[in-house]
C-alpha cells in the first residue's frame, strides 16, 4: 500500500521511498534505507530499539550496526535541513520518528531486503559453515607433483594466489557470465599488486569443472594462498561465497557471504569485488597479517626489503611511542640495506607522521618536514609497488596539510589516492579525513559514505573520521550516534563528540568524555589539539576547545 506522510515540512512517500524535501530536493532512497524509515513510520513518536530496527528490516541476518546508522543518516540527508531533527536519536536507547498528530497506516516494515554486511558473530558462523562445505578431492593428473619439495618453496614465497574459477552453483547455470566476470575481475584486481603474486587467468582455468583439493592445486601452481567462491540465486537476490584457504594446511582462513540485489549486474559484480579485497590484501587482511608473521619468524640476516616493510608494519600499527620508535628503527635499518626502496623511504616517513601527529617526537616541526621530504624520495621510485603508491600518496596529502598548510595541493593529492584506488575503504577514511581538515566536506561525505558501504567492521579511527565529518557539518545528533560503536577515543573522537553533546545541551555527558580525555591524554595542551588537526578554518578548534 502506497502511503503518504508528512515530517515536518518534508512529504514522505512509503511506498516508494521517495523524500520530497521542504527545499524542493527529491530524494529516492536506497531499498534498505526506505526499509528503516517504514519501520520508523509504522511506530511514529515511539522509541524503536537498534534491535527492534535490525528485525524488522534485516530478519534473521545479522548485521554490523554501521549498517543501521548509514540508513539514519541518509534519512535526515534526504529530509533537509529544516526537518532532519525530526529523527532523534536517544543514545543508548534507539531512534523516534517525531509524531505530528497525523494517522499512520499500516506499513509492512519486514519486507524482503538484501543484505549488505553481516555483524562479526554472524560471519564468523558463516565461515564455519563456509568451511565445512570444502570437498577436497584430488586435482586432474597433469598437476601431480612432488608435494613436499613444492610445499617448501611456497612456503618460502610471499603473498601468492590462485583464485580458482568461481562456480555457478545457479538452478539454472545461467550465472556463468556472472561467476567468470567475478574471477577474471579478482584477478586483474589483485595483479596490481606487487607484492600478491596471482597466478594467471588462463593457469587458473585450468581447473575449471574440476573437483579440487585445494592443497594439491596450491602446491601444484606454487602459491600459498587458494581463493575459491560460488554465486547463485536465492529469492530476488544474488549470492556469492567466497573463502580463503592456506594452501599448505588446507585450513580457511577467511570466508564470507555476500547477497546482493539490483537490475544491474556489473554494478553487483563491483561491489562485491570492493568488499572482498578489504579483508583480504588491506592493512589488515588475512595475507598482510600472515606474511607479517613470517617475516618476523625470520633471522635478520636472511631480511629482504618487505620483511623490513612487514615488521615495521606490525609495530607502527600499535600506536604507541614506544612501537612507533621501532618501527622507525627497523624501517631506517631497511633503508640502510637496501637505499634505494621508496616504500621504506614511506613507511619511514609514516613513522615521523604519526610521531608527530600524536606529540610523541618532540619537534613537530622537523619530524613534518622529514615525513614530507621522505614521501617526495619514495614516490620518486620508479619501482614502486601499488601498496607503497598507496601509502605515498597518503603521506603525500598528510603533508600537505601538516606540513606545507597547502590544502589545495591536500585536495589534488586526495583525489588522485580514490582514483588509484576506489575499492579501499581505508584510504577512503584516511582521505576524508584530510579533507575534513581542509573543509572540503562535500568530498568527504562521498567519501565516507562509500567506505562505510564497503569496509563491514570499520575501526575506531574511520568512526572518528565520520563522527568528525557529522560535527563539522552540523550533524550533531548523527556525531552522538556513532559512540557506541567506538571501542576506544582519540584526539579526533572526543572533542567532536563532546562539543556535539554541548551543542545539544548534554552537558554531564559531555563532562563524562571530558574525564576520559583527561585521563588518557594528560599532556595534551590546546596547542598540541592544534598540531594534531590543523583546520583550514581556525574557528573550528576554538569551537572545540570551548
Amino acid at each position: 500500500m502506497t502511503a503518504r506522510i508528512a515530517v515536518g515540512r518534508a512529504t514522505v512517500d512509503l511506498g516508494t521511498g521517495t523524500i520530497h524535501a521542504a527545499d524542493g530536493r527529491e530524494t529516492v532512497l536506497r531499498p534498505k534505507t526506505a526499509e528503516v524509515l517504514r519501520a520508523l513510520a509504522a511506530r511514529r513518536g515511539e522509541v524503536l530499539t537498534k534491535e527492534a530496527l535490525f528485525d524488522a528490516v534485516w530478519p534473521g541476518i545479522a548485521v554490523v550496526e554501521d549498517s543501521l546508522v548509514q540508513c539514519v543518516g541518509e534519512i535526515r540527508s534526504a529530509l533537509g535541513t529544516a526537518d532532519r531533527s525530526a529523527l532523534r536519536t536517544l543514545p543508548k536507547r534507539g531512534y523516534v520518528l517525531d509524531a505530528d498528530g497525523a494517522r499512520m497506516p499500516q506499513v509492512d516494515a519486514a519486507a524482503p531486503t538484501r543484505a549488505w554486511r553481516f555483524r562479526l558473530a554472524g560471519a564468523l558462523v558463516m565461515a564455519g559453515l563456509l568451511t565445512a562445505m570444502v570437498v577436497l578431492r584430488p586435482v586432474p593428473a597433469a598437476f601431480d607433483t612432488t608435494v613436499a619439495a613444492e610445499a617448501a618453496a611456497v612456503d618460502a614465497l610471499h603473498a601468492s594466489v590462485l583464485v580458482l574459477p568461481f562456480e555457478d552453483l545457479s538452478e539454472r547455470g545461467d550465472l556463468g557470465h556472472f561467476a567468470d566476470g567475478m574471477t577474471e575481475d579478482l584477478i586483474a584486481e589483485l595483479s596490481r599488486w606487487r607484492e600478491v603474486r596471482v597466478i594467471a587467468r588462463n593457469s587458473a582455468n585450468t581447473f575449471r569443472g574440476q573437483a579440487v583439493d585445494v592443497r594439491e592445486a596450491a602446491t601444484a601452481m606454487g602459491v600459498r594462498y587458494v581463493l575459491e567462491g560460488s554465486v547463485r540465486r536465492v529469492g530476488d537476490r544474488l549470492r556469492l561465497t567466497a573463502q580463503l584457504v592456506d594452501g599448505i594446511s588446507g585450513q580457511s582462513l577467511w570466508a564470507d557471504r555476500f547477497d546482493e540485489i539490483g537490475p544491474d549486474v556489473l554494478a553487483l559484480q563491483e561491489a562485491i569485488i570492493a568488499r572482498l579485497l578489504q579483508p583480504l590484501i588491506g592493512t589488515h587482511g588475512v595475507i598482510t597479517q600472515s606474511d607479517t608473521e613470517k617475516a618476523w619468524q625470520k633471522a635478520s640476516v636472511k631480511l629482504e626489503e618487505y620483511d623490513y616493510v612487514l615488521r615495521g608494519h606490525d609495530l607502527f600499527y600499535h600506536y604507541t611511542p614506544e612501537s612507533n620508535a621501532e618501527a622507525i628503527s627497523i624501517w631506517r635499518e631497511g633503508r640502510r640495506k637496501f637505499p634505494q626502496s621508496g616504500l621504506l623511504a614511506i613507511k619511514e616517513g609514516w613513522g615521523h607522521m604519526l610521531g608527530a601527529q600524536y606529540g610523541w617526537i618532540e619537534d613537530s616541526d622537523a619530524a613534518f618536514a622529514e615525513a614530507a621530504r621522505l614521501a617526495d624520495q619514495g614516490l620518486s621510485d620508479p619501482a614502486l609497488p601499488a601498496a607503497g603508491h598507496r601509502f605515498g600518496l597518503w603521506l603525500q596529502t598528510n603533508a600537505d596539510v601538516y606540513h606545507r598548510r597547502d590544502f589545495a595541493a591536500a585536495t589534488r593529492h586526495a583525489r588522485a589516492v580514490v582514483a588509484a584506488f576506489p575499492h579501499d575503504p581505508e584510504g577512503l577514511f584516511w582521505m576524508a579525513d584530510m579533507m575534513n581538515l581542509a573543509g572540503e566536506l562535500d568530498l568527504s561525505r562521498e567519501w565516507v559514505t562509500t567506505a562505510l558501504a564497503h569496509d563491514r567492521e570499520p575501526t575506531d579511527y574511520a568512526l572518528a573520521v565520520a563522527i568528525d565529518l557529522a560535527f563539522l557539518e552540523g550533524r550533531y545528533e548523527d556525531a552522538v550516534a556513532f559512540q557506541d560503536q567506538v571501542e576506544s577515543f582519540d584526539l579526533v573522537t572526543l572533542p567532536s563528540l563532546a562539543a556535539s553533546l554541548v551543542i545539544l545541551g548534554r552537558g554531564d555527558a559531555a563532562r563524562d568524555l571530558l574525564d576520559i580525555f583527561g585521563r588518557d591524554f594528560p599532556d595534551v595542551t590546546p596547542e598540541v589539539l592544534r598540531t594534531n588537526r590543523p583546520y583550514r578554518d581556525p574557528a573550528i578548534t576554538v569551537k572545540l576547545l570551548a
